[in-house]
């Protein structure tokens, strides 16, 4: 099923010249593509968004909302609680009015931007903060004694006020937010800064560096190797998960055939009928394929059940019959085992075949005791950094699709058509929704890109007309 975690994007007087409610009438499902001129806004809406729903305080995201003009923005999700950012004069002010709303009522309020000011707004009272900019210790009893009122005030009405209680409201409504931005930089606030390694600090501040493409080969490269771990961890977390689920599944099935076991004894049942045999004959059957599949993984042993099928495959009866009465607990127990892995397998297989699919030459693949690693055709393993612009960008953002399905989530991707040829324009969207199938998260894109808009033409959102 579409996710539709974001419902609709409103921006009113942008640049002083646009307003928007996207979409229109609907909810935003998934995927939505924002299409239009140059110049409409499409890729500063999808910035805004991303800047709006993050809740990290030192990454720079209201700064980053100020420096755009607008007089309203809101974002309000599915489950009904808005987001919004509004001025009260000028459209270029400093000081953003951002406020949480949860149901209508209004849960969370931080005028930014009065930090700076030698007042600061609490309830309907005007606080002065700084009688002298030279006297911090004056400075900073007033903040106190504000943020004191604040909370008296918060008290009063529900309502959190000021930096810190809006950002804690904000963690707690937002949905996990990726921005993969036109230069190809993937931000959120839970991907690490990909430059800030010793290795490209060292380049910096030497005089090792002679281009500045040095440090964005490397810089790329770590960003997808920090998206490939995260993603095999995840898969970790999944495999383990799976596993405990399994042996609850397996005890299950153990305690059903002592309950048989016991009816047997007592006679009202010694034999197996031939229908149950034939079932039974199926479930080793499936049981050696799945574990074959899994296997390539290492997400379990690959067992041969010749054996079984030639004993529950005997032209003797009563032989047939002790057979499958010894056999039927184990092969039951070890299905509840696989199927609680069936998922997991599914989700990586489907992950490791739609990234080959776009591959040539080289390959991806996954096993639980090393993780994901990428050979060419002869098996040499390659470093994420050999890999083309266009692979590094599809793997990347793939990956943290992988590690994103158990949160909701929402990936907001600027023009996802750079450094992909025709042919992968063509399924990119596609294939991020087969990863992202049975999951939550939603994708959102603005394109110009004739050869997507024209596969997903239901899903395009036209502005600026």
């Amino acid at each position: 099923m579409p996710q539709s975690i974001i419902k609709k994007i409103r921006v009113k007087d942008l640049f002083g010249k646009f307003s928007y409610a996207i979409p229109e009438k609907e909810s935003m499902m998934s995927p939505v593509i924002l299409y239009g001129d140059n110049g409409v806004g499409k890729s500063t809406i999808l910035n805004l968004a991303f800047h709006a729903l993050s809740a990290a305080n030192d990454r720079g995201h209201r700064t980053a909302m100020k420096k755009v003009a607008f007089k309203e923005f809101t974002v309000e999700l599915s489950d009904g609680t808005v987001v919004s950012a509004t001025r009260e004069n000028n459209i270029s002010d400093e000081i953003l009015d951002l406020k949480i709303f949860v149901g209508n009522k209004l849960r969370a309020q931080w005028i930014s931007g009065q930090e700076d000011s030698p007042y600061i707004l609490v309830g309907d009272e005007l606080v002065r903060t700084r009688f002298d900019d030279n006297d911090d210790r004056l400075t900073e009893t007033y903040l106190r004694y504000a943020r004191m009122i604040g909370e008296k005030n918060s008290k009063k009405d529900g309502v959190a006020r000021g930096n810190h209680a809006y950002i804690r409201k904000l963690e707690q409504v937002a949905p996990r937010i990726y921005y993969l931005n036109a230069d190809r930089k993937l931000d959120s606030d839970d991907v690490a800064d990909a430059t800030d390694t010793t290795e490209i600090r060292r380049m910096i501040t030497s005089r090792e560096m002679k281009r500045t493409t040095d440090i964005l080969r490397l810089s790329r490269g770590n960003s997808l190797l920090q998206a490939l771990e995260n993603a095999a961890s995840w898969v970790n977390r999944r495999a383990v998960s799976d596993a405990n689920r399994g042996s609850e599944n397996t005890h299950s099935a153990y305690e059903s055939i002592l309950n048989q076991i016991a009816i047997d004894y007592i006679g009202e049942s010694n034999t197996i009928d031939a229908e149950k045999i034939k079932n039974l004959i199926l479930l080793v059957e499936r049981i050696e394929e799945d574990t074959k599949n899994y296997s390539k993984y290492e997400l379990a042993a690959e067992l041969k059940m010749e054996k079984f099928k030639s004993a529950l495959g005997s032209q003797n009866d009563q032989s047939v019959s002790i057979s499958a009465k010894l056999i039927q607990p184990y092969v039951e127990g070890l299905s509840k085992r696989l199927e609680a892995i069936a998922p997991l397998y599914q989700v990586l297989n489907s992950f490791v075949s739609t990234i080959n699919g776009f591959l040539n030459g080289k390959r991806i693949s996954y096993r639980l005791s090393q993780g994901f690693y990428i050979v060419d055709d002869n098996g040499e393993n390659l470093q994420p950094h050999q890999l083309s612009s266009g692979e590094q960008q599809l793997l990347l953002i793939f990956s943290y699709v992988l590690a994103a399905r158990d949160v909701p989530s929402v990936f907001i991707i600027d023009e996802p058509e750079i450094s992909l040829n025709i042919k992968w324009q063509r399924k990119i969207v596609r294939s991020l929704l087969s990863v992202a199938e049975q999951s939550m998260i939603q994708f959102v894109f603005a394109s110009h890109s004739l050869e997507l808009i024209a596969q997903h033409s239901d899903a395009v959102v036209e502005i600026g007309r």
